[in-house]
């Protein structure tokens, strides 16, 4: 059996040899089927006919002009196209330019039949090169919505697919139908038209894919730092581009350091420019904004953002708003007006709690981040000028009131927590801005205690100084909790305080502002103890000047401080003090006069104790007279305790302290006041008189003062 031949054997190796011949045959009807196709559409479609074709359909489907500059062929695998070089698709008749697009080199997938029919019907477009502007006019145009010639796509189901038309619209079929776009080395451009800023990506890949009714969208975009990577559905393009129904959109954004959603629709057809979209975003690195935003090098991070964003023609509304940065929320609402030549911003911002130090310490590590961080952490910042005048030359940054927008801002904060200082508690603010002027009227706060009410306007314009007006009422403020944040304030126990001022002032730097602040300053302690022997004070200027005025005491043993006032009415930032700095305690009143320089940062003060009548204090257990005098920031103190200062004073000493013997004589010729806080708040009215023999006094010593300058050294105790 093994070594008969089966009568089939000898065919049953035939089909085995017949296969690559059937192949080969098939192939080169193929290779013949596909060259004799070519052949006759270059036929039909020479280059000339093909591009204008193409620019007919696409200048139909978009109502823009087409225009192809370069060369132009058939491309049979894997699908017939055509592919055309250099082409440039017409922009709005209000764009900033002739073109809206310019691509490099394009291929467009066709259907055959059309195509045999004389017809272009695009299916997918692969583009090289592009280079697009996206523009809205601010009225509420946009460049990206088109007026095509032919009727609206068919309407497709998710299960036909997007080729099944509905029966009897084949004839009105439009052009353009396509199920992918890809889009690689291209730019976008986008101009606001409102504002006329101008930003630009670059996008690496940019593909939709048809899915039914939706697109798929994947993208890469550069830029110009961190990659970001965009992910989602978005609505069919051809309804974006040709009106009808809101364009729907599900997007993601990720980059590092950056997690972005928006979910939501543009408005097309009579709705365009309207968008309505829900976003969160949560960005834990500024690097993936830095290319869009340079001010975000200087953000605290990280920042939460969830909000509702509706844009119309006329406006853009934020609500709700919810606002994290470093861990602190505001929430509120915002609208942003663009019906107007400049923006106008309206906003409500509210927080049960809000920690300054905590965003303070979140700022990156800048030359300001490190002062404001150090500022929060408790530690002192370096001065940048050790030792220099109280107030500086450096210009302040109010140059930028003049790129404000017009706005308004209500503020509510519970508790507002601040470094280094106690809380504020119930804080309410109306903030209003316009080009060269900012306002906060009013600004009002719980403070240590007590209640503060504020109000600020800053007016500035080119080549003038600018102009500010600042009144501060703060009432029964705790003298405990504001003692803490002084030197010397731990020594003090109970009691309220009291401020008002009502300043106006000119310029651009702490220097001009002081030099010109006019209006009262006004402070009042009532009620207040000081423990403890004043010996004990850390020594300062006024520490001193309380342990020389004050009788001894034994350690411990609290003084108590009935009131302290310090009045300064403020002329062209000069105090003339006419004993309106008093203190009384049950047995004393102290009472200063002298002069309160800002322009020359400088202080001349004589103080001067008076025994209260009946109490049986000696007057001689006080100074007759402490006189402080220099620099604001470091004066200098002399101690008169045996009555010289007449003395010196005749003998035109006033010359050589800058007058303040003379106002010291003029505070040893009052007759005594059980009332020294009531005359400080009040004031006396000076005879012209006195006031003229003063001034004849001053005169008349100028030469005997070169003789009576030592005379000084006499009654002076340097500490």
């Amino acid at each position: 059996m093994d070594s008969e031949t089966s009568p089939t054997g000898a065919s049953s190796s035939a089909p085995g040899k017949r296969w690559p011949r059937l192949l080969a045959i098939m192939l080169a009807v193929v290779a013949l089927g596909l060259g004799a196709a070519y052949l006759t559409l270059s036929r039909m479609f020479p280059p000339a006919r093909l591009a204008e074709l193409l620019a007919a359909e696409v200048g139909a489907a978009t109502g823009r002009h087409f225009h192809i500059g370069g060369d132009l062929s058939i491309r049979l695998l894997p699908r017939i196209a055509v592919v055309a070089h250099d082409m440039v698709l017409g922009n709005v008749a209000w764009g900033s330019r002739p073109d809206m697009a310019r691509l490099k080199r394009a291929s467009f997938e066709v259907a055959l039949k059309p195509l045999l029919d004389g017809r272009i019907r695009i299916i997918s477009v692969e583009a090289e090169g592009a280079d697009l502007l996206l523009e809205s006019d601010g009225r509420g145009g946009v460049n990206w919505l088109f007026t095509p010639e032919h009727p609206p796509e068919p309407t497709t189901s998710p299960q036909a697919g997007p080729a099944a038309a509905v029966p009897g619209t084949a004839a009105s079929a439009p052009a353009v139908s396509l199920e992918r776009l890809l889009a690689t080395d291209a730019r976008l451009t986008y101009r606001d038209g409102v504002t006329g800023i101008t930003r630009s990506v670059v996008i690496e890949r940019f593909e939709l894919q048809s899915q039914g009714l939706q697109d798929r969208l994947a993208a890469t975009l550069d830029v110009g730092g961190p990659r970001w990577q965009v992910d989602g559905q978005v609505g069919r393009l051809l309804g974006l581009m040709g009106g009808g129904a809101d364009w729907p959109f599900d997007l993601t954004v990720a980059a590092p350091g950056l997690a972005l959603s928006a979910k939501g629709a543009v408005g097309v057809g009579p709705q365009a420019g309207r968008v309505r979209t829900t976003v969160s975003a949560r960005i834990t690195a500024a690097a993936a904004l830095l290319p869009l935003l340079p001010q975000a090098a200087g953000l605290p991070l990280p920042i939460d953002l969830d909000a509702r964003f509706d844009r119309s023609p006329d406006a853009l509304q934020i609500q709700p708003l919810r606002l994290a940065v470093a861990g602190q929320v505001l929430t509120g609402q915002a609208t942003v007006h663009t019906d107007a030549p400049s923006l106008r911003i309206a906003a409500q911002l509210a927080s049960p709690s809000l920690d300054l130090t905590r965003v303070l310490a979140a700022l990156p590590a800048t030359a300001a981040g490190s002062q404001m961080a150090a500022a929060a952490t408790g530690k002192p910042a370096t001065a940048a000028h050790a030792g220099g005048p109280l107030f500086s030359d450096h210009p302040l940054p109010l140059g930028a009131l003049a790129t404000l927008p017009e706005m308004q801002l209500a503020l509510h904060i519970d508790r507002l927590a601040l470094p280094g200082a106690p809380p504020l508690t119930t804080l309410s603010a109306q903030l209003r801005t316009r080009p060269g002027r900012l306002e906060i009227e009013p600004l009002s706060f719980g403070f240590v205690g007590g209640q503060v009410n504020t109000q600020l306007s800053v007016a500035h314009a080119a080549s003038v100084p600018s102009q500010t007006t600042l009144r501060i009422d703060a009432r029964n403020l705790s003298v405990d909790a504001l003692g803490a944040l002084l030197p010397s304030g731990r020594y003090l126990r109970g009691g309220q305080a009291q401020l008002e001022a009502r300043l106006a002032l000119s310029g651009d730097t702490p220097r001009q502002l002081a030099a010109s602040a006019t209006g009262p300053i006004v402070l009042q302690v009532s009620g207040t103890a000081l423990i403890g022997n004043t010996a004990m004070i850390d020594r300062n200027p006024m520490a001193t000047v309380l342990d020389a005025v004050l009788p001894k005491r034994s350690a411990g043993g609290p003084m108590g401080i009935e009131c302290a006032v310090l009045r300064l009415p403020l002329q062209r930032g000069l105090a003339t003090i006419d004993r309106s700095i008093a203190l009384e305690t049950d047995q004393l009143g102290v009472a200063a006069s002298g002069e309160l320089n800002l322009r020359a940062q400088t202080l001349a003060l004589a103080f001067h104790p008076r025994v209260k009548k009946g109490l049986g204090l000696s007057p001689a257990s006080l100074a007759q007279l402490v006189m402080l005098e220099g620099p604001i920031q470091a004066p200098r103190i002399a101690i008169d305790a045996k009555g010289t200062a007449r003395e010196a004073a005749t003998w035109g000493a006033a010359v050589a302290t800058g007058g303040l013997s003379l106002l010291a004589t003029r505070l040893l010729d009052q007759p005594e006041d059980n009332h020294a806080c009531q005359t400080a708040l009040t004031g006396r009215k000076a005879g012209a008189a006195t006031a003229t023999s003063t001034g004849s006094i001053a005169k008349s010593a100028t030469d005997l003062g070169k003789k009576a300058g030592g005379l000084i050294d006499k009654l002076s105790i340097r500490h």
